[in-house]
């Protein structure tokens, strides 16, 4: 009697065991295509919840008189995310959870260019520029994009037409005004306009006397750290392709005004009759004088008749030296970049 009954036990063990089928899949980063280890999946409407594993794997079982089911899943930092599943299954089951963005507290890191720490660790002012920031601006180098985005960053272009960088103003009257650039850790001593904008991960500024601390005197003017991108351990690889254009319009000579062709030929006419270039025409030095004055020099001495001098002059009224640079000399600028 007690054999029968353990055959029936076991029998209906089976039968319990058989009478299931079961979900297998694999929870993916979209952003990075990483498996995700520790997600919860569950059924809807079911009181069964498994964890994936370190390679983002996972099974669940689910009875065998259902013909779909509903995964769900779920990840801190991740969107909640649900999969309508056909069974029985036949292919491995893949599911991509998207980065949340509702997440406030998420931790900032501010690298120093000695060490990287959280934003509630580091102390003085500080200003960080992100990746997604920074491409914001379209430019060939890192001076023409900063100041755009940045606080604190003062852009000087009065030093012979060479741009200067500055933090928080003009900090010494006679010595540098440049900051101090670190890049990847190690200072740059280099044009800054080298480096090239498209490897540029991430950028800190610090700005006050803080930076001392880490950097010496050589931080009196403000600290640029700068962190260009690196592969990463166990991430597949990617392909990238970046292209900038930019087209800026001829410069606009008119815009200050000036005294037309017309109105200077007037003065010096004016001039020449009250005898102001004598002393240049008599000069033995023969210094250089303008095609008008020597027009009229040849008048006076009887080289050319006044009515030659006259079409001379007519034709000289209607020529502007703007128009001409604007016609001949200039055209649109085209910058192209590629990386």
């Amino acid at each position: 009697m007690k054999s029968f009954i353990l055959i029936i036990t076991w029998l209906t063990v089976s039968v319990s065991l058989y009478a299931q089928q079961h979900i297998t899949g694999r929870v993916i980063s979209l952003n990075d295509s990483l498996p995700i280890e520790g997600a919860s999946v569950s059924l809807q409407g079911a009181d069964r919840t498994v964890s994936t594993n370190n390679k983002g794997h996972f099974t669940i079982q689910i009875a065998l008189n259902v013909n779909t089911a509903v995964v769900v899943v779920n990840h801190v930092g991740y969107e909640p995310t649900m999969i309508t599943v056909v069974l029985p299954q036949r292919d491995t089951l893949n599911i991509f959870l998207q980065t949340s963005s509702r997440l406030l507290d998420e931790v900032e890191i501010i690298s120093t260019g000695y060490q990287k720490i959280p934003k509630e660790r580091a102390t003085g002012s500080f200003a960080t520029v992100s990746n997604e920031l920074f491409n914001q601006q379209v430019g060939t180098d890192i001076l023409s994009r900063l100041p755009a985005i940045a606080n604190s960053i003062v852009m000087d272009n009065g030093r012979q037409g060479v741009p200067q960088m500055m933090i928080r103003g003009l900090s010494t009257i006679s010595g540098p005004k440049d900051p101090l650039v670190i890049i990847d850790n190690f200072p740059f001593d280099g044009d800054i306009t080298n480096i090239n904008p498209n490897i540029v991960a991430n950028i800190t500024i610090l700005k006050d006397a803080s930076a001392s601390s880490i950097w010496g005197a050589r931080a009196a003017n403000g600290v640029i750290v700068i962190t260009t991108k690196s592969g990463r351990f166990n991430q597949p690889i990617t392909l990238s392709f970046n292209s900038n254009l930019t087209i800026g319009a001829k410069p606009d000579l008119g815009y200050i005004r000036q005294m037309a062709s017309g109105d200077y030929i007037e003065m010096e006419q004016e001039l020449f009759n009250r005898g102001f270039y004598n002393s240049q025409i008599n000069s033995t030095s023969r210094p250089v004088i303008s095609p008008m004055v020597d027009l009229l020099n040849k008048v006076r001495n009887g080289t050319i008749t006044e009515e030659q001098a006259q079409q001379q002059i007519n034709a000289w009224r209607i020529v502007d030296a703007r128009d001409q640079f604007n016609q001949y000399m200039y055209k649109p600028s085209v910058n192209q970049q590629y990386f």
